[in-house]
């Protein structure tokens, strides 16, 4: 008699990015479902409709996150930031809302800024970079650069990205750096024009 055994996995709830360079991993988890991102390549994943998912910097908690993110589907997405995954809450820490008509930033549920200066642009490639470093959070959006002064919440080792019921977007070129001892004194720092 013939016996088959099939064999059924199924897909995980976690994927590791940058595994093979010299930068900090992130480890991906998909926190409302296991079809709310793929993995495209060893830097790069695609997160759909609906989905809250977080990004874990292994072994730093206070880092700069560069990527570029491209709006496939749909209107906006949204990064928190000192958050944990565990006790994830939408108005705690610090969030980031990007639309295709504007963005917001709140800290703890409280609007701290908004604007139409910063907006998506679907299938457009936009370059972010978020660095946190004790009490200075900075984010830049293309070449729009916002500074936020006196957080005021411990950093994690967290991003976490959610998007609405009709947005999906990648995330590509994911590179974290670990943050080195800086000047706040230097002339660049002084031209910054934006603190909040």
């Amino acid at each position: 008699m013939l016996i088959l055994m099939a064999m059924v996995s199924c897909a995980p709830d976690t994927f590791m990015l940058n595994k093979y360079v010299q930068t900090p991993w992130v480890n991906v988890k998909m926190l409302n479902g296991i079809e709310k991102a793929e993995k495209v390549n060893q830097n790069s994943f695609q997160i759909n409709e609906n989905a809250l998912v977080s990004m874990k910097v292994i072994e730093s908690n206070q880092f700069r996150s560069k990527f570029d993110l491209k709006l496939l589907e749909g209107d906006e997405i949204s990064f928190y930031l000192y958050q944990t995954e565990a006790d994830f809450e939408e108005n705690k820490g610090l969030k980031i809302k990007i639309t295709t008509s504007n963005y917001s930033i709140e800290i703890n549920g409280k609007e701290v800024c908004r604007a139409d200066s910063i907006k998506l642009n679907k299938g457009e490639l936009h370059k972010i970079n978020f660095h946190q470093e004790a009490n200075l959070f900075e984010f830049d959006f293309d070449c729009n650069k916002i500074y936020l002064e006196q957080v005021g919440i411990p950093s994690t080792e967290f991003i976490i990205v959610r998007t609405n019921s009709k947005s999906r977007a990648i995330l590509q070129g994911i590179n974290n750096e670990e943050n080195y001892e800086r000047n706040y004194f230097e002339p660049e720092f002084n031209k910054r024009t934006t603190f909040y």
